[in-house]
């Protein structure tokens, strides 16, 4: 218990295996609510199951862990379906299931689903759902390398790693940044608009950032906040990529 307080007072995200026997996090969809989630706001990922399947038994801490993962996205559901429960057993047979689990993905706005073949460890199901939903999760919850980060104003910002004029790019950066509606597009701003009045802003802001994480006890919430402005820091140092193991806890 003291471990993994530790953990998270440090990380901001829960470890694996502190849930009471019994609890899971992960939504179980009947017939009704399967209508109502799959073709809707949602990306819908879910897995077809059977209470006497080994492999289903296998799979269930990994469903676990990848629900949690993306707990936080509010785009994305991770879900499961009893296929020989009264309530759901019409949607199973709706969607052809023979075999368990069944695995399929289901992208916002549409009822038709992709079969999902691959790997089933934690690493490949993240890797899966971050592709199909365009989000930037990584094993444990936390965001990897691409958080927050936004390409269209990444092209730009290398002409500055490349040696370009801050003045302009910091230009090009706002009018770019006004026809987007990604959460951080006016941090690039902020931050192209602060190193040409400081031409070492940006590494002085990536250490204090640095700083506030390692100091730990941040809600998660607040993790990913530091995590995706750090990632867009590191991108006007030329440092993309390159991390340290926190930035993905």
């Amino acid at each position: 218990e003291s471990l993994a307080k530790f953990v998270t007072d440090k990380t901001g995200v829960k470890p694996k295996g502190i849930k009471k026997a019994g609890d899971s996090v992960v939504k179980m969809l009947t017939d009704q609510s399967f209508a109502k989630e799959v073709g809707g706001d949602k990306h819908v990922f879910v897995a077809f199951t059977a209470p006497w399947c080994g492999h289903c038994k296998t799979l269930a801490p990994t469903w676990e862990a990848l629900t949690e993962d993306f707990m936080r996205e509010p785009d994305v559901l991770i879900a499961k379906v009893d296929a020989e429960a009264e309530q759901s057993k019409a949607t199973a047979r709706d969607q052809k299931v023979t075999g368990y689990p069944t695995i399929k993905f289901f992208p916002k706005g549409s009822k038709e689903g992709e079969t999902y073949s691959g790997p089933r460890s934690e690493d490949a199901l993240v890797n899966f759902v971050n592709e199909k939903c365009g989000t930037h999760r990584a094993v444990g919850g936390g965001l990897n390398a691409k958080g927050g980060a936004i390409e269209a104003l990444d092209d730009i910002v290398a002409r500055y790693v490349s040696g370009g004029a801050i003045a302009e790019i910091a230009k090009d950066i706002k009018a770019a940044a006004g026809d987007l509606k990604q959460k951080y597009a006016q941090y690039y701003v902020k931050v192209a608009t602060k190193l040409s009045e400081n031409s070492g802003y940006a590494a002085k802001e990536l250490a204090r950032l640095e700083k506030m994480k390692s100091k730990g006890s941040l809600a998660p919430e607040k993790l990913d906040d530091l995590v995706s402005r750090s990632n867009i820091l590191r991108r006007f140092l030329g440092k993309e990529g390159k991390k340290g193991a926190k930035d993905e806890l």
